[in-house]
């Protein structure tokens, strides 16, 4: 009790303070603007016009004067009178401060001042332009931003400060800037090219290949995206590049669809081949295995290294036979240090998936995954969002690890708190 005594002494002595502040402010005021009316009556006495400061204007003093009237007529709640904090409208109070600010703030500028403020920002950005071919930075930054607070409707302003900050690899304000530069403008191709290198540099793959997607639209044989491309290609190897290529740049072909007479029988032709007094049917209407099924481990892709090259082969492959062996190839532990942070939720679910019905079924040992998975990052969140269905997988595996591999129930036991089983 005597704490909290102590501690709203120490508010009540805060809030006094405060409240001397804002009368010795108030008082200050007011003798500024005695003083100045009084020299304003002694140059009337004089003759004298009366001009308003330089860069500033009549209109501001009123308001000014509205304001301090405002906040001298509202009266500030102390901090232990709960019954007037119960009244106090917070949406009300916070709907006035945004009036106030768009009152002070939206002051249209004229046409004339515009176009001032736009050539001193033109000046700006080529100074800016030449502090980059001297490589300063810094410096370089810092002309742009000037150019900014002058005009900032210019898209080419934020791109030409992106590549600055490109260059010192603040890769967060770069990509910041060029999505400016694109609300601004978004035909604007450099923009996405520093957007792509920003993005690229902060793993934000999906959203790279987005933006070499909108270039590849608005310029179609522009060269820069080749050069983005060798730059994915250098990261993430072939595959990801072939993939990617093919699935973005190259046109949907468009298929021929006819119509069958079904008034007339349909028959196939069928070869009967005799041979050891077997018969085999060949027909056309039979289906071919796909040319691409990976059957053999010698052809299967190599051990990913990241989780982009996890997500193209488990996304382009999706027989259950080609996700046991690209899974079971995989070292134990090695799959938190593959996904890291980027792991997804149905990836998630499909591993559990093909744990269930593949390697249960081969009578494989599934701990030592089940494991990994627990370390892998956001493992929380997972597990907050899988279905009914998944959790009773779950504890099928569990009890198949209990009867089935060599593990103590302790480890089994943590594991299942982990997964909330």
């Amino acid at each position: 009790m005597e704490r909290d005594n102590s501690i709203l002494m120490q508010k009540q002595v805060r809030d006094n303070s405060e409240d001397l502040q804002s009368e010795f402010l108030d008082l200050k005021n007011w003798e500024e603007q005695m003083k100045r009316k009084e020299q304003e009556m002694l140059n009337e006495r004089n003759g004298q016009q009366v001009i308003p400061p330089v860069r500033s204007k009549n209109k501001k003093k009123k308001c000014t004067v509205k304001e301090n009237k405002m906040s001298k007529n509202s009266k500030r709640i102390k901090s232990y009178d709960y019954t007037a904090w119960d009244k106090f409208d917070v949406d009300k109070a916070c709907k006035k401060l945004e009036e106030q600010s768009d009152e002070s703030s939206d002051e249209s500028l004229s046409k004339e001042e515009l176009e001032k403020n736009y050539s001193k920002a033109i000046e700006y950005k080529q100074q800016g332009n030449d502090f980059v071919k001297q490589k300063k930075w810094d410096k370089a930054i810092a002309s742009y931003s000037e150019a900014i607070k002058l005009f900032p409707y210019d898209a080419i302003f934020y791109a030409n400060r992106a590549l600055c900050y490109l260059k010192q690899d603040n890769l967060y304000s770069a990509e910041a800037d060029c999505s400016s530069a694109i609300q601004l403008d978004e035909t604007y191709v450099k923009a996405y090219h520093r957007r792509v290198t920003a993005r690229l540099g902060l793993k934000q793959f999906d959203a790279a290949l987005e933006d070499v997607k909108k270039i590849t639209e608005l310029e179609p044989c522009n060269k820069e995206t080749e050069v983005l491309l060798n730059q994915i290609k250098k990261q993430f190897g072939d595959l990801y590049i072939c993939i990617t290529h093919t699935h973005i740049f190259e046109p949907l072909k468009r298929i021929p669809v006819q119509e069958a007479d079904l008034s007339k029988p349909f028959k196939e032709k069928i070869k009967v081949i005799y041979n050891n007094n077997q018969v085999e049917l060949k027909s056309n209407a039979t289906c071919k295995p796909e040319e691409n099924f990976i059957e053999n481990c010698e052809e299967m892709p190599p051990i990913p290294t990241n989780s982009v090259q996890f997500l193209i082969n488990w996304k382009k492959y999706i027989s259950f036979d080609f996700r046991y062996r690209y899974l079971k190839q995989i070292p134990s532990g090695s799959l938190p240090k593959i996904f890291q942070d980027s792991m997804e939720t149905d990836i998630f679910s499909g591993i559990l998936t093909t744990l269930k019905t593949e390697f249960m079924k081969r009578k494989e040992p599934i701990f030592s995954y089940l494991k990994d998975l627990s370390n892998i990052k956001r493992f929380r969140a997972f597990i907050m969002f899988i279905s009914n269905s998944e959790k009773q997988d779950l504890k099928l595996m569990f009890s198949y690890c209990n009867t089935s591999e060599k593990v103590s129930e302790e480890e089994i036991t943590d594991l299942q708190n982990k997964y909330e089983i």
